[in-house]
């Protein structure tokens, strides 16, 4: 798979913090991904990458373009693994996105939740963010610590205003980014491997809540693993359009 990342400069640019700038719009050329020639055009909104078109071409002598093919791409995961490719940032194997050296990581874990400590979390939270990546696993993953430990070192940096404040606007948009978080999880084809990841960042992610509502969320959870283990092939959204009253019936919590 080759791929070309290509700004549109008219657009311009979005600093995302001191030391980071994000082109506003950019598309990416991919070649030959599971067989099809793609074409992303990307959206930097409110300091996330949205797809604002995509296009799948048949290669020569390649297979047609069909339904059943389209369920084979992931967006969030196309989008984060070449997005680096045309910027500064290592989008493919580093979770901090090349911003902090493993060295830098370690003595920030060891200096405990510092001011400096809590700005490296929220640059490795709103890049991870904005590229399409699970943000509270990318803070675990880069300084190696637990997810309980991570959820509270973002909560810290967001009071500290370091974080923007969660998109909460609707019941609607708060369940579909609670489960594109698990559908990435799911997404790397171990459902118990991801569920047994994913269970910890979900812990943090409803401590808020009322008990109700904390419990609901993880029994519609493991349903979305139980379906994803039966048809892989089609990703679980059904139990979130089910369950979005039941996750906030009066409206996001505050």
């Amino acid at each position: 798979m080759q791929c070309e990342t290509i700004p549109y400069k008219p657009a311009g640019k979005t600093t995302l913090f001191p030391g980071l700038e994000l082109w506003n719009e950019v598309t990416q050329r991919i070649t030959n991904h599971s067989g099809y020639d793609l074409v992303v055009v990307s959206r930097l909104i409110e300091e996330k990458y949205e797809v604002h078109r995509f296009t799948v071409l048949q290669r020569p002598g390649g297979p047609a373009v069909t339904g059943i093919a389209l369920r084979d791409f992931s967006l969030p995961t196309i989008v984060r693994t070449t997005l680096g490719r045309g910027t500064d940032l290592d989008s493919e194997s580093d979770p901090a996105f090349g911003l902090i050296g493993v060295e830098e990581a370690r003595a920030i874990r060891d200096a405990g939740p510092t001011r400096h400590s809590l700005e490296a979390v929220a640059k490795v939270y709103r890049t991870a963010h904005a590229v399409q990546a699970p943000p509270t696993k990318s803070v675990q993953e880069t300084f190696a610590i637990p997810a309980r430990t991570a959820g509270a070192w973002i909560a810290k940096a967001r009071d500290l205003g370091l974080i923007p404040s969660q998109r909460q606007d609707t019941k609607e948009a708060w369940a579909s980014d609670y489960f594109r978080n698990l559908l990435d999880h799911l997404g790397q084809g171990r459902p118990d491997e991801s569920w047994a990841s994913f269970s910890g960042v979900l812990e943090d992610s409803i401590k808020h809540l009322p008990p109700e509502r904390a419990e609901s969320m993880r029994l519609c959870s493991k349903l979305s693993v139980t379906i994803f283990k039966m048809n892989p092939r089609r990703p679980p959204t059904t139990p979130s359009k089910i369950s979005l009253d039941t996750f906030h019936p009066k409206g996001p919590s505050p």
